[in-house]
This record gives structure tokens, C-alpha cells and sequence, in this order.
């Protein structure tokens, strides 16, 4: 049996090295206040700063969590811009590699 995970050159082949790649976005939580707010490491991203207000919203309306739509709201939409700012950069990507496919074998 191999080493290692089988896809892992699957994955560096079919996927940026860097990714996501030329993201300049900063986290706004540092990790020590990422463990102190006992958000898991999978869940920390850069939106994880609104994780704690809405964390402090549930814990404080436990009974009425129909009072945190506004926290819930903005960190869904943080995610969302997320994950589309990583689609779009994985599209690129691929993209870019195409065309050198393409020029490559017209050379």
C-alpha cells in the first residue's frame, strides 16, 4: 500500500498550490482568540470574527434564537461572499491553465 493520500496528486494537479490564491483578505481573529472562542480549527476562515457575536446572541437568547437573525444574517452572507471569491478564483485558475494547454500545443 502507498504513502500517503491517493488524490493528494489529483488535488495539486487539478487545484491551485496557494489556495485560494492572491487572497488579501486578513483574518480579524487572531488564533488564540479563535481558541478562546472555541470556534474549531475546520470552522475558522475570515469570517470567523462574526462568529462570536452571534455565539454571545445565542448563548445570551437561548430561548428566542429568532433575536439573532441579524448576527446569523451577516455571518451567512460573509461566508457565501466566501466561498464565491474561492469558486470564482478556482475558475480562473483553471481557465488560465487551459489557455497555456492550448498555446502549448500550438507551439
Amino acid at each position: 500500500m502507498g504513502k500517503g493520500n491517493p488524490l493528494q496528486k489529483y488535488r495539486e494537479e487539478t487545484f491551485p498550490h496557494h489556495y485560494p490564491e492572491g487572497d488579501r483578505s486578513k483574518m480579524q481573529l487572531s488564533l488564540e482568540e479563535c481558541e478562546w472562542a472555541q470556534i474549531p480549527p475546520y470552522r475558522q476562515n475570515y469570517c470567523s470574527h462574526l462568529k462570536v457575536p452571534l455565539k454571545k446572541c445565542m448563548v445570551d437568547n437561548y430561548s428566542l434564537p429568532w433575536k439573532c437573525k441579524y448576527q446569523m444574517h451577516t455571518l451567512e452572507k460573509c461566508e457565501i461572499d466566501l466561498l464565491q471569491k474561492k469558486m470564482r478564483e478556482v475558475h480562473e485558475w483553471r481557465q488560465e491553465k487551459l489557455r497555456q494547454e492550448a498555446m502549448s500545443t500550438f507551439e
